[in-house]
């Protein structure tokens, strides 16, 4: 479901609940973190925000994957993405509902309605100032990442918006009908598609000149940043 790499360590989470970290392709650490699904996690500093299926959010230490605090939500509220910014991890769940938990107090600080009912916030990423989510019914989601959590948004596509990344105020939006589409931060209302493909876009990643799109098919495709063409 998500693979993060660290300056020495690789990190990934996965449908049978599992955090593992790996070391030169070796897993060194492992932990059964939920008892569904971790549909999304984000690490910052030594700290671990992982969220799940199972309804629950839990806060853990990184590399001992100790945990240091657990939450559910009841009422269906399944937790599908999860972005740290500033000390604050930013959680969408079911019902179009974004959740901030302070993760040194472990004091939630808001939770609001960020999308429509069925519109849930399913991916996630960040700049300085603001939080942006994906969300199943095509809308792209900026929030301020800092009270009154303003939010701003529009809708990109017809399809879910599986995968975000930001890369120097530009936003890569993936979603279920293989488009991607660079959006400008600052005017969400104005995207280019750069791409279209016939599979649904489940991951993407910006390093340097480079974006890195991962498809249903199980195939990954590398296209250039600055020409907005695929290498």
């Amino acid at each position: 479901r998500k693979v993060i790499c660290t300056d020495s360590n690789v990190i990934s989470a996965s449908n049978d609940g599992m955090i593992n970290i790996w070391k030169d392709l070796k897993k060194i650490r492992s932990v059964r973190a939920h008892s569904w699904w971790v549909t999304d996690f984000d690490l910052s500093n030594n700290k671990l925000v992982s969220v799940s299926l199972d309804e629950t959010v839990k806060v853990w230490s990184y590399p001992e994957l100790k945990l240091l605090f657990s939450h559910k939500l009841y009422g269906s509220n399944k937790h599908y993405s999860v972005t740290i910014n500033n000390g604050k991890a930013f959680i969408g769940s079911t019902h179009g509902l974004m959740s901030v938990l302070d993760i040194s107090s472990f004091e939630w600080l808001e939770s609001t309605t960020i999308a429509g009912y069925y519109g849930i916030p399913i991916s996630a990423a960040k700049s300085d100032k603001y939080v942006f989510f994906g969300s199943s019914d095509g809308f792209i989601i900026k929030v301020m990442a800092s009270a009154p959590y303003k939010i701003f948004k529009e809708k990109i596509s017809n399809f879910a918006l599986r995968a975000i990344a930001q890369e120097q105020g530009i936003l890569y939006v993936g979603d279920d009908d293989g488009v991607l589409r660079k959006v400008s931060i600052d005017n969400l209302k104005k995207s280019y598609i750069l791409n279209h493909s016939s599979n649904a876009i489940r991951a993407l990643t910006v390093d340097n000149d480079s974006i890195y799109a991962g498809y249903d098919n199980g195939n990954i495709r590398i296209f250039s940043r600055t020409t907005v063409s695929e290498n």
